[in-house]
Formats: C-alpha cells, structure tokens, sequence
C-alpha cells in the first residue's frame, strides 16, 4: 500500500471485489495531479473499468490528460454517498458512503488498443450501445484521447461506512437513525430530432421498462 487509512481504520479494506464494485456502479469521480507550477489540479471525469485497469477519454486538447500521459503521478477519487446518519449528538452525525483512491501514472492508448478501449468504455456505461451506432469516423477518432491507470496489488485504497446511528453511551431523548440516499435512473427522453424505437441497450440500462410505449 502507498499510505495507511489512519482514521477509522476498521472502515478500510483490500478486498478487490469491493473496489470493483465501486468503480463499476459509479461511473465519475475527480482526476488529481500537481501542475508544472506546483500548483493542484483536479478535474471531474467518466471512467469506465476494463480488467485490471481504469480507462478515461477526452479531447487530445485536454490539459490534465495531456500533462498525465506525458508522466506525471495522478491520483483518482471515486465516492458515493449512500446514506445520512443521524446522530443524537451534532458530533454523532455522519454518512454512509463508500470511497476509494487509486494512484500511479496513466498510459495513452493508440492504435488498436485505442479502439478496443473505446469501445470498452461505452460499453462500461451502456452495455449493447456499441453494435447499435456506427465506429468513430477518422476525424472523431483523431480528436479522441483514452487513457489506462493500471490497478496493481498496492495501489489503492478503499474505505466505507457500512452502519447506522451507533448506540448512545448516555441517556438521551433525541431521535437517532438512518435516511438511506438512493440513486435511481428515470424514465428516458426522446431528442426531438429522433424517430428511432427505444434500442434495447437503453432497455437494459433503465430496466423494468420493456412494456412501456416507447
């Protein structure tokens, strides 16, 4: 491991089926490094998982990819809040969440490897979408950028808070317990450019829907 989780210690794991399991249901998180000024940069972005590692695309005119696969060390934070805890105290008050940090350097992909990953990546998001629409014309192709960051035995960090309202040591009137946060996928929106029927890639995607007049 490159650091240890000080606080809480016991919220922490090496599980990789769990990490795996964030990165799969949570498709964003925050791309960080250090700027040739020293200065931070972050920047929100998509990921997609494909085996061992995480693969990102964007613009080849983009500043953080570009400054990232010339070498320098990122680190990637992905985090989802699943629940609020209310306490009976202010201090008892917290979350149910899930977290993880992923370090190292990323690798830009070209050539095969570039579209095979690119393909992965829409299929990480909607599964099926990728024999539904045409490739990448060679100018699209051109302007896009994918990158990998390898996940490796000792490169990342994950940490959850999996309970409710611990169990007061003092006497207390207060109400205590949980608000579970869900997040939920709604009912799809037609562009009002297309007369095309619900591809079942976006079926599979909100599922449950497969009756409806679509």
């Amino acid at each position: 491991m490159i650091a240890t989780i000080r606080r809480h210690p016991e919220r922490a794991s090496h599980d990789r089926d769990l990490l795996n399991g964030l990165l799969e249901t949570q498709s964003c998180g925050v791309l960080s490094s250090i700027s040739d000024n020293g200065e931070p940069w972050a920047v929100p972005i998509l990921h997609a998982l494909d085996g061992d590692r995480i693969l990102f695309h964007g613009s080849t005119g983009a500043g953080l990819l570009s400054h990232l696969v010339a070498g320098a060390p990122t680190v990637y934070t992905v985090f989802v809040l699943d629940g609020w805890v209310v306490g009976h105290t202010r201090f008892h008050s917290s979350a149910m969440y899930r977290s993880a940090t992923v370090h190292g350097s990323l690798a830009d992909l070209g050539g095969h490897e570039k579209e095979d990953a690119l393909t992965a990546f829409l299929e990480s998001i909607f599964p099926g979408r990728s024999t539904e629409v045409r490739h990448h014309s060679r100018k699209e192709f051109a302007a896009t950028r994918i990158c990998a960051l390898p996940i490796t035995s000792d490169n990342w960090l994950y940490k959850a808070r999996s309970h409710g309202a611990n169990e007061p040591q003092e006497e207390t009137d207060a109400w205590a317990g949980l608000i579970p946060v869900n997040h939920t996928l709604g009912e799809p929106v037609r562009a009002p450019w297309s007369n095309a029927p619900l591809p079942d890639s976006v079926k599979r995607l909100i599922g449950g829907l497969d009756d409806q007049p679509w």
